[in-house]
């Protein structure tokens, strides 16, 4: 069985209008951060499971967004009126800085 994919461009849209609530970010370098690795509490058989990742304390993340909320909302609703969508009074911001939703 072989899988064809075409470009679609409602996705290629969906992609633009995400990217472009973002619109104004600097572009850093990747953010480097040293990780907390706790107490390591290792059970029967368990070792074998994590013997191979060996010691990693380096890990890596997004830069911060320096975006603040204004222009976050500012920027959500020139998307939604370039796509004559009803313009968002405020921000869905309950797990991080923004929650983005596109829908077809």
């Amino acid at each position: 069985m072989q899988l064809k994919f075409k470009n679609q461009r409602y996705q290629e849209d969906a992609a633009l209008a995400v990217v472009s609530v973002f619109q104004g970010q600097p572009k850093d370098d990747a953010y480097t951060y040293l990780c907390d690795k706790g107490q390591k509490v290792l059970r029967k058989g368990m070792a074998s499971l994590f013997a191979d990742q060996g010691s990693i304390d380096e890990g890596y993340a997004n830069a911060p967004l320096r975006l603040n909320a204004t222009q976050l909302l500012d920027n959500v609703r020139r998307v939604q009126r370039a796509n004559n969508i009803v313009e968002s009074d405020k921000l869905f911001a309950e797990v991080g800085d923004v929650e983005l939703d596109a829908e077809t």
